[in-house]
């Protein structure tokens, strides 16, 4: 357990990175990975996702170079949302040496609902994969920061020997324990959030914005105008994320809501929209 699933990869990239070479890495993705990365003198080396997608075929010839050491992967991916399944992971991992470390980033993973990686199973198979998870999403406990990594044991150790006193908090722990009991609130939490993905999907494709199919709790819109729209938008008071930071310029980033907050980020979105284009453009 550590303060957040990002300083359980933090730790990860410092135990089994190697000074001097590359650590491959989703692009777009987490912000975090290169920060943590250059902190500790390794190049993170972007592999592009072809139109938002994974490809892990796409992967093997790069995990298997000297000189990388560590392969990062997200499923679901931020901030695309789209994922890859088990028997997808499963077959890349055959290509990867054994000396390269794998750290998974599933923060988002209870959220997909297409047979995603099963932890068990991968770690009877790979001892070089660390999984890292977080109670900062579909449990809803982000500002307790708790996270957590599986991985085999002697690779925890090592971990554990980078990670600072009382990295976990009891209260942390005590909520996280309360929160893994109640199943039924994170089902609720789950259907919300898929529910949200379904309802966003269809109304942004009605206005003829590209939506990517997304297994996480946000969707990801793409139109050529997401700055201006993310701008009007905050003017209504309704914030969205544009990806300008992702170098993805006509990227918007939408996390789904109670049915009302959707109703009125769309409303939002399609006055902006009509804004921009002018009304009569069948919006």
């Amino acid at each position: 357990f550590s303060t957040g699933s990002d300083n359980v990869m933090q730790l990860a990239i410092w135990a089994f990175g190697k000074p001097g070479t590359y650590a491959l890495a989703p692009s777009p993705g987490f912000l975090g990975y290169e920060i943590f990365a250059r902190s500790f003198g390794l190049e993170i080396l972007p592999m592009p996702l072809p139109n938002g997608l994974w490809d892990l075929d796409r992967w093997r010839n790069e995990a298997r170079r000297e000189d990388v050491s560590l392969v990062i992967l997200t499923t679901p991916n931020n901030p695309t949302g789209t994922a890859f399944t088990h028997d997808e992971l499963v077959d890349f991992l055959e290509f990867v040496p054994k000396h390269v470390t794998v750290i998974l980033d599933m923060a988002y993973v209870e959220f997909d609902p297409n047979s995603p990686p099963d932890t068990e199973m991968l770690l009877e198979l790979h001892e070089n994969v660390i999984c890292c998870r977080t109670f900062s999403k579909a449990y809803g406990l982000a500002g307790l920061r708790l996270g957590y990594g599986i991985a085999a044991e002697h690779h925890i150790n090592d971990m554990k020997k980078l990670r600072t006193p009382y990295a976990a908090n009891g209260a942390s722990l005590a909520a996280a324990l309360a929160a893994m009991n109640d199943e039924v609130h994170l089902h609720r939490s789950i259907d919300l959030a898929r529910d949200g993905v379904e309802w966003w999907t269809e109304n942004l494709t009605k206005l003829g914005v590209e939506v990517l199919p997304s297994s996480a709790n946000f969707v990801m819109a793409r139109v050529p105008e997401a700055p201006q729209i993310f701008d009007l938008m905050l003017d209504e008071g309704v914030i969205v994320r544009h990806l300008r930071a992702f170098r993805l310029e006509d990227g918007l980033r939408i996390t789904c809501g109670l049915t009302e907050e959707n109703e009125i980020a769309l409303d939002a979105f399609k006055k902006a929209l009509n804004t921009l284009r002018g009304v009569g453009q069948g919006l």
